[in-house]
């Protein structure tokens, strides 16, 4: 699908595409600030002056449960309800936000290209080497660990570990081990 195609399109710009997470989530962050907060407060405050709060506490208090409502519904709601949900389905979640974010990444390139220089050159500055693209290769070992670890809690069935570890002791064997002369 096209839908899938963009997926993988994103997994190999990794780096543009957690910079435009960032920038995105900043982005919506600023618009909470600017114009849910000011809503929120302006709704609370004459409820309080109606209970006789004086103004200027009951603009205090109001500001403090805007900030307040308004900064657990981005964490909870924007933030890390998404983000488990991501974790939970990460192959549905990265088809279902691949095209919109493809379309992001094309409004925002530039910008995000000159952050993220502005990012390695910091990291660079402190002695580090900056890692633009995610290392995916595994060694068998690692691989193997991982099964393992994976059927001792339970994540796979007895069946799939046992075609897998089969799978990967073939990728041991050599050619003239299952040939004949």
């Amino acid at each position: 699908t096209t839908a899938g195609r963009a997926a993988l399109r994103n997994a190999s710009d990794l780096t543009l595409l957690l910079a435009g997470a960032q920038l995105g989530i900043t982005l919506c962050t600023l618009a909470l600030g600017a114009f849910t907060k000011p809503a929120v407060e302006h709704a609370l405050t004459p409820v309080f002056e109606a209970l006789g709060v004086p103004s200027s506490v009951s603009v205090a208090v109001a500001f403090f449960l805007a900030l307040a409502s308004v900064t657990f519904l981005h964490l909870v709601v924007g933030e890390m309800a998404p983000k488990s949900f991501s974790l939970a389905h990460p192959e549905a979640t990265a088809v279902w936000l691949a095209l919109p974010m493809r379309g992001f990444l094309w409004l925002t390139r530039p910008l995000l290209k000159g952050l993220n220089e502005a990012a390695n050159w910091l990291v660079r500055a402190s002695g580090a080497t900056p890692a633009d693209e995610l290392g995916t290769a595994q060694n068998v070992a690692s691989l193997r660990h991982l099964v393992e670890h994976s059927a001792s809690v339970g994540a796979l069935t007895a069946a799939y570990h046992r075609g897998v570890v089969s799978a990967l002791e073939l990728s041991e064997t050599t050619v003239g081990e299952i040939t004949t002369p």
